[in-house]
């Protein structure tokens, strides 16, 4: 089995169990933000993605409460799901499920604590296993979905997207969630499949594009991911503006007490004036 260091200093570890073992004494260091990190460069260093890949972090799934960690789309479709040292596996039952019915491609990358789960995972899925000192042990590879279902691809697009590539522009109706999904599932799979495409180049083209320009050839890191998302520039210009406000505000205090303090003085002249002619 093969496994993958955070530096290009590969150490071989020759199964998971021995891995497991090196684990009891290691304290937890890894953050999601940080598994997130490596595992991109692992899926990178593998052929699983490029640097021409689109790349989504926190993809919703199945409405809000459903969120992948990490999405991918170039040949395949691949869903990331990563639980760390400091993650509970409650729910990862019927993430998995859910996934598997979405994405061509499902990755779990599991922090060593979480290991045992793997026997549960259906054989599909491809598992990895992170170990504190930054090495990411591949337990199996993922098997390619021979399909997905219409439907649930079509579930990945926003309503604005189901209405742009489902009805023409002459169309003055708006169908409601569910007529769009209902008219998703009459047309081909191919189909759906080259909406979802698009919709995903459109919608993460130009994150992916600026993370990919800022990570270039080297590993990923955690300060990376903030490039993912869409809302980073929108951010940016809402706290340069706060702090134009707060510069403006500190600015007025400090005319403000010039000012009254000027007139205090002004006043206290006069009114000793005022006095010494008594």
């Amino acid at each position: 089995m093969p496994c993958f260091a955070a530096s290009l200093d590969l150490r071989p570890v020759c199964t998971l169990e021995h891995v497991l073992k090196r684990e009891k004494t290691r304290k937890p260091r890894l953050d999601e933000a940080a598994i997130k990190a490596l595992t991109l460069t692992t899926l990178r260093n593998e052929g699983l993605i490029s640097t021409g890949s689109i790349v989504a972090s926190e993809l919703i799934v199945s409405g809000a409460s459903r969120r992948i960690d990490l999405a991918t789309f170039a040949d395949d479709l691949i869903g990331i799901e990563v639980k760390s040292e400091f993650d509970t596996l409650r729910r990862l039952e019927g993430q998995i499920a859910n996934y598997l019915c979405h994405f061509e491609k499902v990755f779990l990358v599991v922090a060593a604590k979480h290991a045992e789960c793997l026997k549960a995972i259906p054989e599909e899925v491809g598992c990895f296993v992170l170990t504190s000192d930054g090495v990411l042990f591949q337990d199996r590879p993922a098997a390619r979905a021979q399909s997905i279902d219409p439907l649930n691809l079509a579930r990945l697009l926003t309503n604005e997207e189901l209405r742009r590539h489902l009805l023409s522009e002459e169309d003055l109706e708006r169908p409601s969630r569910r007529d769009l999904l209902l008219m998703a599932c009459e047309r081909p799979g191919d189909a759906v499949r080259a909406a979802v495409s698009d919709a995903f180049a459109t919608r993460y083209g130009e994150t992916s594009r600026a993370f990919w320009r800022t990570v270039r050839s080297s590993p990923v890191k955690s300060r990376h991911l903030h490039k993912l998302s869409r809302y980073a520039p929108k951010k940016k210009m809402y706290r340069a503006a706060q702090r134009r406000i707060e510069e403006n505000w500190a600015t007025w205090h400090q005319s403000a007490d010039q000012f009254f303090s000027a007139n205090r003085t002004a006043a206290c002249t006069a009114a000793l004036g005022d006095a010494a002619t008594l």
